[in-house]
């Protein structure tokens, strides 16, 4: 995978080096992992985001522990903090995550998020793919595998927050300040899907190459094409929507596209062929 956005190679590197270590360590343990959040965007597509305080990684559910007691080993000052409320990258606040683990490391914190709160399974080989830096492949998924997750996210978390008790609420003896809970949890998690496809749509694609400036599945290029023919076909629609035109929108006439194009838009082009 390479580096596509504004942001320049260094800062990349730099972002990509602050999670050389733990992600060692997973690796060292034989832990299946994936970059996830603001590192993530940061490292491989070169996003402008200021929100780096947490790195996150996404391990299968029966490694969430094993994976938090390998850095702390491997990374002897690391220490597993004790709180269960997590703010997630966009979320509107907290919400009550106990099951991620939060290690502070240096700087930072480490996240460890269990694949099914993102819908992303990090023993996959088809969905992921490694950026290097310092001698080190650090796990992170594939453009059509963290856009399978977006869509995932949003359909299986959508968030409704009820105005009464159900009667199997009741029954199981939830309360509205459970609800609520799981309302906030649901929330947060859409939210940062939602901003992962955000990000993965905006600086994935060229100026030329994103927007709704098409009629039809037929006119989209064929980039767009083979992202969504590697994409679980429930998901696919839900890509190609964002290219389509509905006639709500139009791009005004005087859009000078070869402008930006002619920045960082158009730096290892090649890269963005390999997809899966």
């Amino acid at each position: 995978m390479g580096f596509h956005g504004p942001i320049s190679k260094n800062a990349a590197h730099s972002h990509a080096w602050d999670t050389v270590l733990p992600s060692r360590a997973l690796s060292h343990y034989k832990i299946p992992h994936v970059l996830w959040g603001d590192f993530l965007w940061a490292a491989a597509f070169r996003v402008p985001t200021s929100c780096l305080q947490s790195i996150y990684f996404v391990v299968p559910n029966d490694r969430v522990d094993a994976a938090a007691k390998a850095i702390s080993t491997y990374l002897p000052y690391c220490k597993r903090s004790p709180a269960t409320q997590l703010g997630l990258p966009s979320s509107s606040g907290p919400a009550d995550f106990p099951d991620i683990p939060v290690l502070k490391y240096e700087h930072f914190r480490i996240g460890v998020i269990p694949k099914d709160l993102v819908a992303f399974d990090p023993t996959d080989i088809t969905r992921t793919t490694t950026i290097e830096c310092d001698h080190t492949s650090i796990p992170v998924p594939t453009l059509p595998g963290l856009l399978d997750s977006c869509a995932d996210v949003l359909r299986i978390h959508k968030p409704r927050l009820p105005s009464r008790l159900s009667i199997m609420d009741w029954f199981l003896g939830r309360t509205i300040a459970d609800i609520q809970r799981e309302y906030e949890r649901k929330l947060a998690l859409c939210e940062l899907a939602a901003l992962a496809e955000c990000y993965t749509l905006l600086y994935c694609f060229r100026k030329k190459e994103r927007g709704y400036r098409w009629t039809s599945i037929k006119e989209l290029p064929e980039k767009h094409r083979r992202i969504a023919e590697c994409m679980r076909p429930e998901n696919c629609m839900h890509f190609l929507n964002n290219f389509i035109d509905s006639g709500k929108f139009q791009f005004p006439e005087d859009s000078d596209d070869d402008v930006e194009d002619s920045g960082w838009e158009d730096d290892e082009d090649g890269v963005l062929d390999d997809y899966g």
